[in-house]
């Protein structure tokens, strides 16, 4: 579901201020801060981690840049991760970097979708393993990336300016 108010409103924020607005898309993550073993995790806390250290990094080098976290579960939160972390709440800056959230009613899942953030943002970046959310994103048109994850039986169809190694490559 697009919320096509939010979508128009965001958009308009993000272009006054920003050259390029980059969504950042999340896995669960074994071991950190918060503790979670669930069974379908793809990726331990320290690997999200330097990805989103990467991340803040470019947009403290860059700032024109904005970039957008979006996480399937609203425990996630890149809020929730830097209040919790010194290493990123040191590189945190809140006129760059974004959450977009909102919490269910019924769950733990952050209802926006990756289509409405796609509607948003210039280009996503997101996990091979799963990779849903960047073809949500991609197909109401925004460009996408993948990060291979190794698990995904897909990532043998997907061209190389799509699918890398690391979010270094990028």
């Amino acid at each position: 579901i697009l919320n096509h108010h939010r979508i128009k409103e965001k958009r308009d924020q993000f272009n006054k201020r920003f050259d390029l607005t980059v969504a950042y898309f999340d896995e669960l993550f074994l071991g950190g801060l918060t503790p979670d073993f669930e069974c379908t995790a793809s990726i331990f806390y320290e690997d999200v981690k330097n990805e989103i250290q990467l991340l803040l990094n470019a947009a403290k080098e860059n700032p024109r840049l904005a970039i957008i976290f979006k996480s399937k579960y609203v425990k996630n939160t890149i809020l929730k991760l830097i209040k919790l972390d010194q290493d990123l709440k040191d590189l945190y800056n809140p006129e760059q970097i974004f959450d977009m959230v909102e919490h269910s009613s019924i769950n733990s899942r952050n209802i926006i979708s990756p289509a409405e953030v796609g509607s948003v943002v210039d280009i996503c970046i997101g996990n091979s393993w799963g990779g849903t959310a960047c073809y949500e994103a991609a197909y109401v048109g925004c460009r996408a990336v993948l990060i291979k994850s190794t698990l995904s039986v897909y990532e043998k169809y997907l061209p190389k300016n799509i699918l890398f190694n690391s979010l270094g490559d990028v």
